[in-house]
């Protein structure tokens, strides 16, 4: 979010508790001189500490939406070409001027949701499939291939195929959408026999914050919120879990095989039990050939 955008963020949340403060106490009301406003992050927008809010009354007071009556003595810097008398101390008196501050009001509240309509632009709601609380040794993810993964509970012997848009991993900033950095650090974890390289200081924070990301979808899927990583030494980490890359280099399941179809082959792993968890890819790949 840029800074004009938290700004009109910031903006709008002073311009919706003067309003709750109409509500309660009508068009003329106190507010205290050292926090006009409690200071929250709402939304994931940090609310603008006191001296950006004492900074936004003033604007809406120059955009003629809001009049100071009376100002507490530790503010009278603020106002130093208007002659407002001194108030209750330690208190700012506000009076909402109707209908200029309607107007604010109406015209912040559009550019407030066309700006989440816009941060929402290009993301979709991703529902994940998910077992019961599995412990990471149990839990295992095999790639099928670059974009597709078996996800396994093999306590309970049950398999739920995805891809990596099933599990929210796309890119929507491509078009077709291709695999974003989440995807792209389980797939290195499963051709690394489970862990990531060594890699130098300056490249681990980018790193840890992709691990944590995975984290937390491998959290949701399994229903289990403890670390499915362990940390070694040069910035390695290594899956509890088990994940594996199955070899498409036999000619069984070569791509031009025409009876071949990925989508039907999932379906008959989804529905069957042990046979399917330990799916031997060379000997499926005869069951569909002519």
């Amino acid at each position: 979010m840029t800074p004009e955008d938290t700004l009109k963020q910031q903006e709008w949340y002073i311009l919706k508790k003067i309003q709750e403060e109409a509500i309660l106490s009508g068009n003329t009301f106190f507010v205290r001189e050292t926090a006009p406003f409690e200071i929250k992050e709402e939304n994931n927008v940090p609310v603008p500490d006191y001296r950006r809010q004492i900074k936004i009354l003033k604007k809406l007071a120059k955009e003629g939406a809001i009049a100071f009556l009376s100002i507490g003595p530790m503010l009278s810097y603020f106002n130093e070409e208007s002659k407002l008398s001194e108030g209750r101390l330690g208190e700012i008196e506000i009076k909402i001027l109707r209908p200029k501050f309607d107007e604010v009001y109406e015209e912040y509240e559009i550019k407030t949701k066309n700006l989440g309509d816009q941060n929402r632009k290009g993301k979709k709601r991703v529902t994940l499939p998910s077992f019961p609380r599995t412990e990471w040794v149990n839990a295992s993810i095999s790639f099928l291939d670059d974009r597709s993964v078996l996800l396994c509970n093999k306590k309970v012997k049950d398999t739920k195929p995805s891809s990596f848009e099933g599990l929210g991993c796309d890119d929507t900033r491509s078009s077709p959408a291709k695999p974003d950095e989440n995807w792209n650090f389980l797939l290195k974890l499963a051709q690394n026999m489970g862990q990531t390289k060594p890699i130098g200081k300056a490249d681990r924070e980018r790193q840890t914050k992709q691990k944590q990301k995975v984290t937390d979808i491998l959290r949701k899927i399994f229903q289990n919120d403890t670390d499915p990583f362990e940390t070694e030494k040069g910035g390695v980490y290594r899956a509890k879990f088990e994940i594996t890359y199955a070899s498409y280099t036999e000619g069984a399941i070569a791509k031009k095989d025409k009876f071949f179809d990925l989508n039907d082959t999932r379906t008959k792993m989804t529905e069957s039990t042990q046979e399917n968890t330990e799916y031997d890819l060379k000997d499926k790949g005869d069951e569909f050939s002519e």
